[in-house]
């Protein structure tokens, strides 16, 4: 289930339900060897039992995070961020509770399924919980064991106490805290552990399997698989916290594999036996194979793509076991030694890994030194700005033109340019792959000299700043023509008076409108920019509700479209009040990737609706606002589904904006700002 929910198959959206069925079978085989344990010797040896979990899977786990580790050296995983506090996190057996404590920024919400982003270590969560059980059950199970022979009570009922406890829990902190608590939190996970606990204490005691668990057990099964194909990957039992009533059904499925029956030779017969004895490097393999394919291009969910992932986790999990795990556990190591060698490991890995794994730059990040580098020149008067008078051949304008030039603020950015030459790298143009089918042009002609250089303000999101940045590094590279100033935040939408619904974005909508209603005025009456470029992404197609009665709405509802086109008609005429001649809004690329839990973001149809509601708004005011049409160009240019360009399917790198700027994006904000023809 795990696997084929992973490898992104459609069919099998709720798979992480394999996730649950461990924990059960989890819970009731390390019962079932405790209690055997107590029966034999009327104790339960804590170094003895410790020191078989560790050798168990601390040998294997260690490997995957060295194996990551090396990836990492030879330039895989580059853009996960916090890979290295991943990596610790994992070590010490608290993943989940790292996953929690994550900041809950914006560049977080591209860590879903964006493949070039995700930590190819995020199964770890899983095996923190367990490992934790592991730590805490023995010897809580060996105070109730110790309790209950003096009451002469059995300790099913104790177990069962605990469990209910838990299980009561899981909900409560779903509504407390919660869909991430419901499903990454310790307590909110333990319920499903300690039903195969509380099975294993009254199979221990009641060994016979009922007739009627005989016949419920296979129906429990077909219930458990039904459920992992029909149950919505972003929804369910596992955000609500009711995950025990899951774990009850896989406790019936092995209370009636305690005896024979048909359910039981079935589950014997071929491959998965075998499946269930490297089980656990089949699950803790597969997730960082899977991951750098789809980093590769790979798409797991195609049958070929499948097979290969799948080859080659089962090629590593059956090395692990034969060669590393077997010899381990068959080895005559005492508890002392081995506790003390897994302390010494750990402490080694994890000096080694903030050594040698450190986080990678966040998706979203600001160039501080090149924006202000670029930066507009606050100035108590504006020299007016002409009209060029010629059109150059070239993409290069040649400095010869009839326009006199500000020659103070030119010798200025040259300067500035100078002193952070190096900082940014262009993609040589000859790596430009030029569609053939489109007559949409893939470079743009520079006009003749301006008077002085065009003051460029951009205001938006994170898309917005990677277009600046890319801006910034052209205007550095032409100074006579453009300035370049922004004023972002993430997921700055312009849709401020609704609720976004697809997912929490209470913070975003926040940062939206300090940036719509203070810095974009206060930067436009400090700065005089010439032109503003306005553009925006996500929060702006995402579904919204401007009230309780109407509802959520999609784009592509014509009320939603409306009050769109009615926002960014506003804070285009407001930008027009603030004494700004002219707005160019950009039609940002259709997103590659999705990553967000609302699977509806992956339709094209929502984009659309804004990318004409931008061409409507420019269309309705033809003299001051034009467009400048980035979606266009990337399908011109062969860069729509090009991961180099945008590793995360939504944001452009800083190398991909500056040759965006190069070959289009500059010569249009030029253009645009001086009333030029544009194509």
């Amino acid at each position: 289930m795990v696997i084929c929910f992973h490898a992104g198959f459609g069919w099998m959206r709720g798979g992480y339900l394999g996730v649950s069925v461990f924990f059960t079978l989890s819970g009731f085989l390390i019962t079932g060897l405790l209690l055997a344990e107590h029966d034999r010797t009327n104790r339960i040896d804590l170094g003895r039992f410790y020191g078989r979990r560790i050798a168990r899977l601390a040998p294997a786990g260690l490997v995957c995070l060295g194996l990551v580790a090396a990836a990492r050296a030879l330039g895989a995983f580059r853009n996960v961020p916090h890979l290295g506090r991943d990596a610790v996190a994992a070590l010490l057996q608290v993943f989940n509770w790292s996953k929690l404590a994550g900041s809950g920024s914006y560049a977080d919400l591209f860590r879903g399924s964006a493949v070039h982003v995700t930590s190819p270590l995020e199964h770890y969560w899983s095996l923190a919980i367990e490992e934790q059980f592991y730590w805490l059950w023995p010897v809580l199970l060996w105070a109730m064991l110790r309790r209950t022979r003096r009451r002469g009570r059995a300790v099913v009922r104790s177990v069962a106490v605990v469990t209910a406890a838990f299980a009561i829990a899981a909900p409560v902190i779903a509504t407390a805290y919660g869909a991430d608590a419901a499903y990454w939190s310790t307590p909110a996970r333990l319920a499903e552990i300690l039903v195969g606990a509380c099975l294993a204490c009254w199979v221990r005691a009641r060994p016979d399997v009922p007739r009627i668990v005989r016949v419920v057990g296979p129906i429990s099964l077909v219930a458990l698989v039904a459920l992992a194909i029909t149950l919505p990957s972003d929804s369910g039992p596992a955000y609500s916290g009711a995950l025990p009533l899951v774990a009850t059904a896989s406790a019936l499925v092995i209370w009636c594999l305690q005896g024979r029956g048909p359910l039981r030779r079935g589950l014997a017969r071929g491959p998965l036996p075998v499946i269930g004895r490297v089980s656990y490097g089949l699950y803790l393999f597969h997730w960082p194979v899977d991951v750098l394919l789809r980093e590769r291009g790979w798409n797991t969910s195609s049958i070929g793509g499948f097979a290969v992932a799948l080859a080659i986790t089962v090629v590593i999990a059956l090395a692990s076991y034969r060669l590393l795990e077997m010899p381990i556990r068959r080895g005559s190591w005492s508890p002392r030694w081995t506790l003390s060698a897994a302390a010494i490991t750990t402490a080694i890995a994890v000096v080694a890994v903030v050594a040698l794994l450190p986080g990678a730059e966040p998706i979203i990040h600001e160039n501080t030194e090149l924006l202000a580098a670029a930066a507009i020149s606050p100035t108590g008067s504006v020299v007016p700005l002409a009209t060029a008078t010629s059109i150059t051949s070239s993409a290069t304008a040649s400095p010869a033109s009839s326009a006199s030039v500000d020659t103070s603020t030119t010798s200025t950015l040259a300067a500035r340019r100078t002193a952070v030459r190096g900082t940014t790298r262009l993609i040589p143009a000859t790596t430009v792959a030029v569609a053939t089918t489109t007559t949409f042009p893939t470079t743009v002609s520079l006009p003749a000299l301006p008077t002085r250089p065009i003051r460029v303000l951009v205001v938006g999101d994170s898309t917005a700043l990677y277009f600046a940045q890319g801006l910034a590094t052209w205007s550095l590279t032409h100074p006579d023509y453009a300035q370049v100033s922004v004023r972002w935040s993430p997921g700055c939408g312009f849709v401020l008076d609704a609720t976004i619904t697809s997912f929490e974005a209470a913070p975003f909508v926040e940062q939206s409108k300090d940036v719509v209603e203070r810095a974009m005025p206060e930067a436009i009456a400090d700065l005089q920019p010439d032109i503003v470029v306005l553009m925006t992404t996500v929060n702006d197609v995402a579904a919204h509700e401007w009230s309780e009665t109407e509802g959520p709405l999609d784009p592509t509802d014509l009320r939603f479209r409306a009050r769109l086109a009615s926002a960014y008609g506003a804070i285009t005429d407001q930008v027009l009040a603030l004494g700004v001649p002219r707005v160019a809004w950009v039609i940002p690329p259709t997103p590659t990737t999705m990553w967000l839990d609302d699977p509806a973001m992956e339709e094209p149809a929502r984009w659309e609706v804004q990318h004409e509601v931008i061409r409507g708004i420019a269309g309705a005011r033809p003299d001051t606002v034009g467009t400048i049409d980035l979606d266009a160009w990337f399908d011109a240019a062969g860069h729509s589904g090009d991961s180099a360009w945008r590793p995360d399917g939504v944001h452009m790198t800083d190398d991909s904006a500056a040759q965006a700027a190069e070959l289009f994006a500059g010569p249009m904000v030029v253009r645009r700002a001086l009333g030029l023809p544009t194509p």
